[in-house]
């Protein structure tokens, strides 16, 4: 993407930085941009900032976003928080999306994520036991009403293939009875995916991207992680599984309920993220979009037919 067509300006990032002791602005590029937001890297004479482009939240949530990863500063959790400027200001305004600056965290999004899978299961399980959840209530991207209604709504019909929604209703069918039952609660990241950690000298040095958090049942994290870090060709690996389940028991222990539900959970999860890709279409790449809800829904299909996990 070149620099006309990023969605900021380089005169709005340098009146921004202006209000911090950041110094001068030498150079920023966009190193990648997520389907929710942007993320711009920015160099200046005294370091190294990211700038988030809030495009897709309204401002109440990312104000939630902030007192969360405030509290999640005092727990140490491994996550950049934003910077407050010279009069206590976080967020910013541009010409086009709202914008929070934050520290720049050393590291890469790993290229083998299962290597990694093991300490991403002690962090998650060490944000599962948070104690102060409902002071942070709010609700999922995708929910089960939503997913419920989504077959039948008349954008999703007119923009998706007939077999995809087909499928969509078939997996969902498999597992919507089960997401009523209780389970433990807490502080769910909800796309802790492997360009959502940052890992440096073999460790994982930051979890990123709170902005689709939302409290609730704790092991919809638990699987979705596992479809982050747990899968190697197109499919979950049993001895990733157990090694994360392990990991993550050694910090919190999982309920009997959560035990058996989780294969559903597994399948719940690649089942939302292709309802979330269905109800946010992209802009850029949409074939490539359209090609990983057929992988998720497959995934999960084949996944809840195993005669283990059948319920």
């Amino acid at each position: 993407m070149s620099l006309k067509a990023l969605p900021v300006t380089r005169v709005e990032i340098e009146e921004i930085l202006l209000h911090y002791p950041a110094g001068k602005l030498k150079k920023f590029s966009l190193p990648k941009q997520g389907y929710a937001n942007t993320n711009i890297f920015i160099v200046t004479d005294s370091g190294k900032y990211i700038l988030r482009l809030y495009r897709n939240q309204i401002l109440e949530n990312i104000l939630l976003e902030i007192k969360l990863l405030e509290l999640l500063s005092r727990y140490h959790f491994p996550s950049p928080h934003p910077l407050t400027d010279r009069e206590g200001h976080i967020i910013w305004h541009t010409s086009r999306f709202p914008a929070v600056l934050f520290p720049w965290f050393p590291g890469r999004h790993p290229l083998r994520p299962g290597k990694y899978a093991s300490q991403v299961a002690l962090i998650l399980a060490g944000l599962h036991n948070v104690k102060e959840y409902k002071l942070f209530r709010k609700q999922p991207a995708v929910t089960t009403e939503r997913c419920l209604n989504l077959p039948g709504d008349p954008e999703i019909i007119k923009n998706t293939d007939p077999g995809i929604i087909g499928l969509f209703r078939k997996t969902y069918g498999k597992v919507e009875k089960y997401l009523k039952l209780p389970l433990p609660q807490g502080i769910v990241h909800g796309d802790l995916f492997p360009d959502n950690i940052l890992v440096h000298r073999g460790t994982v040095s930051a979890i990123l991207d709170f902005e689709n958090y939302f409290t609730g049942p704790v092991l919809y994290d638990i699987a979705m992680t596992i479809n982050g870090f747990c899968v190697k060709k197109g499919f979950y690996h049993n001895k990733l599984i157990n090694g994360f389940l392990r990991a993550y028991q050694s910090v919190r222990k999982m309920s009997e309920e959560e035990h058996q539900l989780l294969p559903v959970y597994i399948g719940w999860a690649a089942i939302s993220m292709a309802a979330w890709h269905l109800q946010n279409p992209a802009k850029r790449d949409r074939d490539r979009q359209k090609k990983r809800i057929r992988e998720l829904l497959i995934r999960a299909e084949q996944w809840l037919k195993m005669p283990e996990n059948r319920f």
